[in-house]
C-alpha cells in the first residue's frame, strides 16, 4: 500500500468523524491526556522510516497501527492496538498486536508532574515474541509551553532497555500548536519537530526525527508519523 493509495482511507476518515476528540501535542512522548470513563477513542497511527532518506523508495518500511482507546475509569484506560507494515515491493503484513493500560497515580488530576504508570504488552504475529515496555509519563505546563518527560524500561526475553522521549509544544493558533521532540536509547538519539491540531470531531498530530547520532549501515536515520484520532462515543 503506497502513500498515494492511503490517501483516500485518510479522507474517508476525516470525512466520516462526527465528535470531539482530544488534541495530542507529540507522536512519540505521552502527555497527561486520558480517556474519561464511557468514552472511546479510535486512532491510526502511520510511521514511514528508512536508513537512506535520499534512496528511500528502495528502503522506506511504511507501519499503520489502528488503536481502540477506552475508559475505564476516572484513573485507568486501556487500548488495543493491532500493527501492520510493508516494504518497497512487499504485501502488506500484520505484525502482531499491543495491549496497555495507563493508570493515573495521584487521585489530584492536577498535581504536580501529572504522574501516570503506562505498562505495554507487545506480540508478534506468531505469539512468539514477548515484549513488555513500562513508562512513566509526566507532563507540565509552564505558561504556554507544555512539557513532557517519559522514561522507558523495556523487557525482552533477557533484555533490558532503557529509553528517554521528551518533548514541548507552544499554542501558534486557535487549536494548532509547533513544539518538537527529543528520543534517545541506547543505540540512539532522534530529535525532530512536531505539528498538531485538534478542532471539533477530529485531532491530528504530524512529527519527524532524524537520528543525530552515528548510525550503523541498515539502521534508521529518518522517521515521520502522522497520527489521527476520532471520539466514537460520549456519556
Amino acid at each position: 500500500m503506497s502513500l498515494k493509495h492511503l490517501a483516500p482511507a485518510v479522507a474517508a476518515l476525516i470525512v466520516s468523524t462526527i465528535a470531539w476528540a482530544d488534541q495530542r501535542p507529540w507522536v512519540w512522548t505521552y502527555g497527561s491526556a486520558m480517556m474519561k470513563p464511557g468514552e472511546a477513542e479510535l486512532e491510526h497511527y502511520l510511521t514511514v522510516q528508512s536508513p537512506d532518506w535520499p534512496n528511500r523508495e528502495a528502503n522506506l518500511k511504511t507501519t499503520h497501527q489502528a488503536e481502540l482507546e477506552i475508559g475505564m475509569s476516572d484513573r485507568l484506560d486501556a487500548a488495543v492496538y493491532q500493527v501492520f507494515s510493508r516494504t518497497p515491493s512487499a504485501p502488506l503484513d500484520w505484525d502482531g498486536f499491543k495491549v496497555r493500560l495507563r493508570y493515573q497515580l495521584l487521585e489530584d488530576p492536577d498535581a504536580f508532574a501529572h504522574p501516570i504508570l503506562y505498562l505495554e504488552h507487545k506480540n508478534n504475529s506468531t505469539l512468539s515474541e514477548t515484549v513488555w515496555e513500562a513508562k512513566l509519563l509526566l507532563s507540565q505546563t509552564f505558561g504556554i509551553v507544555d512539557l513532557a518527560l517519559n522514561p522507558v524500561v523495556e523487557l525482552e526475553e533477557d533484555e533490558t532497555e532503557f529509553e528517554l522521549a521528551a518533548g514541548f509544544s507552544v499554542p501558534v493558533l486557535s487549536h494548532v500548536r509547533l513544539g518538537g521532540e527529543l528520543r534517545a536509547s541506547e543505540e540512539s538519539l532522534f530529535l525532530g519537530p512536531t505539528l498538531s491540531h485538534g478542532g471539533d470531531g477530529l485531532w491530528m498530530a504530524l512529527g519527524a526525527g532524524w537520528r543525530v547520532d552515528e548510525a550503523d549501515p541498515g539502521d534508521t536515520t529518518h522517521e515521520i508519523r502522522l497520527i489521527l484520532g476520532v471520539n466514537v462515543k460520549e456519556d
